[in-house]
């Protein structure tokens, strides 16, 4: 997975989620208020470095971050991927995890 250390906190992210892992925020899903874009990165602010990374995921994913919902459990921060959120029954299109603590 890249990653990306950021200057400033990223600003214009809209409808996303957050959770919180120990010292680290972790921002998911949403889009680009200006230019409508699908935001598919992770963004994890350490709260005590205060240090913003950018993390860009091998894997596409746009149909995931555009319908997300984001939990954590432990060092590990799980994101699935609905189909539409205005369905009455929501069907899991994909499930991913990732490590706060190692990046993985």
């Amino acid at each position: 997975m890249s990653t990306e250390n950021l200057q400033t906190m990223p600003g214009g992210r809209v409808d996303h989620d957050m959770v919180s892992v120990r010292q680290f925020l972790v921002i998911c899903g949403g889009y680009d208020c200006m230019s409508g874009a699908v935001c598919d990165d992770l963004l994890i602010y350490n709260t005590i470095s205060c240090v913003w990374k950018r993390y860009q995921p091998p894997i596409e994913l746009e149909k995931i971050v555009r319908y997300d919902k984001i939990c954590a459990f432990d060092n590990k921060v799980y994101i699935c991927g609905i189909e539409h959120p205005l369905e009455i029954v929501h069907h899991i299109k994909s499930l991913v995890s990732f490590d706060v603590t190692n990046s993985k």
